[in-house]
């Protein structure tokens, strides 16, 4: 950090260098993707057409990433956690549950989710936006249940 406090002391020089450097960002797309076709053209010119069928593909890529982000999430659901989910009871707020299926339900969460943990712990998840949506996830699917269980029979 201190190498970027030390650019301070530059500024002037750092000005005069930076000055000459373009302005542009680069693009994947080449330029003629990006703007739209003259107004003295038809709509149905060779360009016009190739502008918008780069639009509606690369519009048909971002919808295609979203499933592909739905398809993650659901598949990291079933295959990371179903195990963990199974050993809760539906809901155990609807009838008195005996005391040794408690335990059992208890121990088999807490095996299951020990055994969840260890290997989802491995998992990287890059996207910021993905790994909250994983969190909010698991803390509206497993939290209440989990919860309603413990509360009421978290003395046995």
């Amino acid at each position: 950090m201190n190498y970027i406090s030390f650019l301070t002391d530059y500024n002037g020089v750092l000005s005069d260098i930076v000055a000459d450097w373009p302005l542009s960002v680069p693009s994947p797309l080449p330029e003629s993707y990006l703007g739209s076709p003259n107004k003295e053209e038809s709509i149905w010119s060779p360009i016009a057409v190739r502008v918008r069928l780069a639009w509606l593909i690369l519009v048909m890529l971002c919808i295609l990433d979203g499933k592909a982000e739905i398809k993650y999430v659901s598949n990291y659901e079933r295959i990371g956690w179903s195990k963990v989910i199974v050993s809760l009871p539906g809901n155990p707020t609807a009838e008195e549950i005996p005391v040794d299926q408690v335990i059992d339900h208890f121990r088999n969460f807490n095996s299951a989710f020990e055994e969840a943990y260890k290997k989802q712990s491995a998992w990287v998840v890059p996207d910021p936006k993905l790994r909250d949506e994983i969190k909010m996830w698991f803390a509206r699917r497993m939290g209440p249940v989990y919860k309603e269980l413990f509360d009421n029979y978290g003395g046995v």
